[in-house]
């Protein structure tokens, strides 16, 4: 039977990556461990075991944008700074515009399968280097593992 153990990665539950006010996107960070029958996550919090017959598809994603959380970081900082100048100004354009491009570069690894019946997805990304291993690649390299 072959086994293998993927790096540290990021779990995120479907209501939590999708969420417009996430301050923190992930659910638990744990290792997930593949054999031929079976797909599991264990964390601190979380263990959950798929069997690869109930799963229907693996996809790439990208991580949704979290607006409210930029709005209220933007107004947090707009008050905090009561002396606005054109170089404030432009370095939080360009803070933002950063932001952003990391943002919609960071995919997760998608899940969908069936548990009772019911359609669920579940969400991982590379959690090595502090979540930059996944947007380097890491989060990529676990879904062609996952592909074999």
């Amino acid at each position: 039977m072959n086994q293998n153990k993927s790096p540290k990665v990021w779990y995120a539950s479907e209501e939590k990556l999708k969420s417009r006010t996430k301050f923190i996107v992930f659910d638990d960070s744990g290792v997930i461990e593949t054999s031929d029958e079976t797909i599991d996550f264990k964390g601190p919090i979380y263990t959950i075991n798929i069997s690869k017959s109930q799963i229907k598809n693996v996809a790439l994603v990208r991580q949704k944008i979290n607006w409210i959380m930029y709005l209220v970081v933007n107004i947090a900082v707009l008050i905090y700074i009561t002396d606005l100048d054109a170089t404030v100004l432009m370095y939080l354009i360009i803070c933002n515009i950063l932001g952003l491009m990391i943002n919609m570069n960071t995919k997760w690894l998608e899940i969908t399968y069936a548990e009772n019946g019911i359609d669920k997805k579940i969400y991982f990304a590379g959690a090595e280097m502090l979540g930059w291993w996944g947007i380097f690649g890491g989060t990529k390299k676990i879904y062609k593992s996952l592909q074999k």
